[in-house]
């Protein structure tokens, strides 16, 4: 048996990882064990991933340990707020101000950044136990980004000089990087800390919406350099020590290769999500029949709905909406309108599983079902800039993707069959267009037909090919640690 160890930081992580798991354990070779890093998720949340994993007969393990990083007051010692008081009212007030923010900013890296960056080294001394008390022969991640997560687990199986395995589930790059970042102040080089590491370590800054961002606030960066887990490129997802990623559709590879992830790394098999899809499409028909029994609904067409999970949390600018709940019920408002031509059924981001309980109100389904196993179902998805629109192109499904967040993305602009809209009347409109006449809908779902075969790949041969890039890893002994 071969032992795998797979690693996951959010539900979504744990969602795919799981599904990762059951396939390999299905073949008969591989002993899985899926690993949670519970720092990122409420122990009642990890207790409900363990009882999941438990049903499908795969091991578990949460990682608790306290965190790392203190919180610190941001007022700084009395001795620093004397800056403040009349003694230095002869000092310039911009001048005094700027001392003032620095010493605080000292005194406050002098507290925190010790102990967090110490922290970096205890995190993969426990990734290493953990990896050699199972005795892993591969790793298996969803994505590897910079941090004290991904790039140390990685470093740690290397050390015991076993191979990593990236599987991706979701998309991003540089640009969505930074966008995610431009509304916190601690990722932005005016911060006097931020700015000495941006002289120090140019490579971590990105010029974003006229702003100088940098991709991890300052005391982590010297983590990374103290574990040596610093990848050629911290602002791209998946260009650090990995010995593969598993590349999607041949969609997939043209997007990492223009993101400069090297050739050699990228490995087209396919992903574990693929034959799910597959096997749901070749028994469309029953499934959906099942399905809509299982919810009472009546025989019509399905209108099914990926939801976001919240990132109203970070203020992101120009956003319509102030609060989740408000955009929520919005968007159930724009729905209820196609409920007398179409099954609308919504399914929750699997980050923010309570956010479909709010449609019930309005009369509309909702699923807790694979996601993967539902879009094949539908003749109409609707996501909000989702890496799931992949799965409705590759279903050759017309898809509405509603960038409610207003990220301004360009995953899918070209791609026919995908209409972007922005704000809730535009979205209003072209659903029930898209409802309401049934030859808009056909002229739709022929054009993203025409783009289908570049997104997925459904022979329903994507875990055998998983399983043959798996064992060419584990041959190689030890494994080297190259990155991107």
């Amino acid at each position: 048996m071969i032992r795998v160890l797979l690693y996951a930081l959010r539900g979504s992580d744990f969602t795919e990882m799981l599904r990762a798991a059951r396939a390999l354990q299905a073949t008969g070779r591989f002993r899985a064990r899926v690993v949670l890093d519970s720092l990122q998720i409420a122990s009642t949340e990890a207790a409900g991933f363990a009882e999941r994993c438990e049903e499908a007969g795969v091991e578990f393990r949460s990682v608790m340990e306290q965190r790392s990083v203190p919180s610190g007051s941001r007022r700084g010692p009395p001795m620093l707020r004397h800056w403040r008081r009349p003694a230095f009212g002869w000092i310039p007030p911009r001048i005094r101000g700027f001392a003032h923010t620095v010493l605080i900013t000292a005194s406050l890296l002098l507290r925190t950044a010790p102990s967090l960056v110490l922290g970096y080294r205890k995190r993969l001394r426990s990734y290493r136990e953990l990896v050699a008390r199972f005795g892993a022969q591969i790793i298996i991640l969803p994505e590897d980004i910079v941090g004290m997560f991904s790039p140390l687990m990685i470093r740690a199986g290397h050390d015991e000089g076993i191979p990593s395995l990236i599987v991706p589930y979701t998309i991003a790059n540089r640009e969505e990087a930074a966008e995610s970042l431009s509304t916190q102040p601690s990722y932005n080089c005016r911060r006097p800390d931020n700015f000495i590491a941006a002289l120090l370590f140019p490579k971590w800054v990105l010029r974003h919406r006229d702003q100088r961002l940098i991709r991890l606030p300052s005391v982590h960066i010297f983590g990374q350099y103290l574990t040596r887990t610093v990848p050629p490129d911290p602002w791209m997802m998946n260009s650090g020590f990995a010995n593969a990623i598993a590349v999607e559709n041949e969609a997939m590879k043209e997007y990492w290769l223009e993101a400069g992830l090297p050739e050699w790394k990228l490995r087209p098999v396919g992903a574990f999500y693929d034959d799910p899809i597959a096997a749901a499409l070749r028994e469309k028909d029953l499934r959906r029949k099942r399905l809509y029994e299982r919810h009472g609904l009546p025989e019509r067409p399905l209108l099914l709905v990926g939801l976001p999970p919240n990132q109203l949390t970070t203020n992101r600018p120009n956003a319509e909406f102030d609060d989740f709940d408000t955009l929520l019920r919005r968007l159930a408002t724009a729905l209820r309108q196609s409920l007398a031509t179409h099954n609308v059924m919504v399914r929750a981001h699997p980050n923010f599983p309570d956010a479909a309980k709010v449609f019930g109100e309005f009369g509309i389904a909702t699923s807790d079902e694979d996601t993967a196993e539902l879009i094949p179902l539908a003749d109409i998805y609707i996501a909000s800039a989702s890496a799931t629109i992949r799965w409705a192109i590759a279903c050759g499904i017309p898809t509405l993707n509603y960038d409610v967040f207003r990220y301004g993305f360009s995953d899918f602009e070209q791609v026919p069959g995908v209409e972007t809209v922005s704000d809730i009347d535009t979205f209003t409109r072209s659903l029930l267009a898209l409802t309401r006449s049934r030859e808009l809908w056909e002229a739709r779902r022929a054009a993203v037909q025409g783009a289908m075969h570049r997104w997925g790949r459904l022979d329903g041969r994507s875990t055998e090919r998983i399983v043959a890039l798996i064992e060419e890893l584990i041959a190689k002994k030890p494994a080297p640690r190259i990155a991107g």
